[in-house]
């Protein structure tokens, strides 16, 4: 995995030389590069992504590599990143892309919402949440009310798995 991302959720054991050794791979970058490069239509040169955890960093990633220009938001200040009450109306309305890497709506706290001034969307947004359960999260109800082009991590979730078959079915003979 890059270094930059710093995050395993994939370990495979290898046990030929006698002595175990862990391999770590990172199947987020995997799943969201894949669910979203087949899911933009056109080009987008910014994006907000909200929250620093481990998904983060891994999306974080895939940005860079597309040369998509990123701001994080999270909710401590930090070098690289604002906090919530830091967002203008302004940086709202440039970032085309937004992205939900935070647990907030999730499963059973569904009615909980990231403090985003929703009213600056438009049709020209798009809207990803990392979340799959509910299957359409508050923040990606503000996106269809807007008309933003929406979509939740269900699809990255089946890509991350598939990937991390693929490591340990490949692997499978050091184990």
């Amino acid at each position: 995995i890059p270094k930059e991302i710093d995050s395993v959720n994939t370990i495979v054991i290898d046990r030929t030389s006698g002595v175990p050794v862990l391999y770590g791979y990172n199947t987020d970058l995997i799943g969201f590069r894949d669910s979203l490069t087949g899911w933009l239509d056109r080009p987008v040169e910014s994006a907000l992504i909200f929250g620093s955890g481990g998904s983060s960093a891994a999306v974080k990633y895939v940005l860079k590599e597309l040369g998509i220009e990123i701001f994080q938001v999270s909710r401590q200040p930090g070098p690289e990143s604002i906090d919530y009450r830091a967002l203008t109306p302004d940086i709202l309305r440039e970032h085309k892309l937004w992205i939900n890497c935070t647990p907030v709506g999730m499963f059973p706290h569904v009615e909980e919402e990231l403090p985003l001034d929703f009213s600056q969307l438009s049709n020209s947004h798009f809207l990803f949440d990392l979340i799959y359960n509910p299957t359409v999260s508050k923040f990606l109800e503000h996106g269809i009310r807007h008309g933003s082009k929406i979509k939740n991590g269900y699809e990255m979730l089946v890509l991350q798995a598939e990937a991390s078959w693929k490591i340990w079915s490949t692997r499978s003979k050091w184990t």
